[in-house]
């Protein structure tokens, strides 16, 4: 009779577990991400000029540029925006809230903007790091690939699988500094 308790005992444990959608242990998002320093899979080309975006295969991308939040597209969190300085330009702190659970901070006030992708895996600020929601991972792009910052992020690809960016030596009234164009590819898994 003991074991059977035993048993019992240790199947609601172990039914008690949350599990993720994927089979894996659930994600603890009640602290920052965890900052990676590898790219994580990413790739990125440099490009001899734009990308045509013509709404079908490039779909032009409106990153958040001002104070406020912002659900994701499946509704699971939210992000908002916090103006954390102002001199030439406005650099905001990104919080992260998922299902009323405590702000998560995701972005200290370095962010120019940001931006979460169609599948609303991916939470994308202006420094270029890259922050995972599903894997709760962050990834910064610029210096795993030696891009410099000013990088506006200009459209993405229809299957959500690529990222058009520009990216200048300058803030602003860079007439004089000639444009450079990536194109992002994000990770596969």
């Amino acid at each position: 009779m003991p074991n059977q308790v035993m048993r019992l005992v240790a199947i609601a444990m172990l039914l008690a577990i949350p599990l993720a959608t994927n089979g894996s242990q659930a994600v603890d998002r009640s602290m920052p991400p965890r900052v990676e320093a590898s790219a994580g899979g990413f790739t990125i080309r440099s490009l001899t000029g734009p990308v045509t975006i013509d709404g079908k295969a490039w779909i032009a991308v409106g990153p958040i540029f001002s104070t406020g939040t912002v659900r994701a597209p499946n509704g699971q969190f939210a992000i908002t925006l916090a103006e954390a300085s102002s001199v030439e330009v406005v650099h905001f702190r990104i919080t992260f809230a998922e299902g009323g659970r405590p702000l998560v901070q995701i972005d200290p006030g370095t962010a120019v903007y940001a931006y979460i992708t169609p599948d609303s895996r991916w939470i994308i600020n202006g420094t270029l790091e890259f922050t995972d929601v599903r894997n709760w991972q962050k990834y910064s792009l610029s210096k795993a690939f030696n891009i410099e910052p000013f990088v506006v992020l200009k459209a993405i690809s229809s299957d959500g699988r690529r990222l058009f960016i520009s990216q200048q030596d300058c803030a602003f009234d860079c007439r004089n500094f000639p444009n450079k164009y990536y194109e992002i590819t994000f990770p596969t898994r």
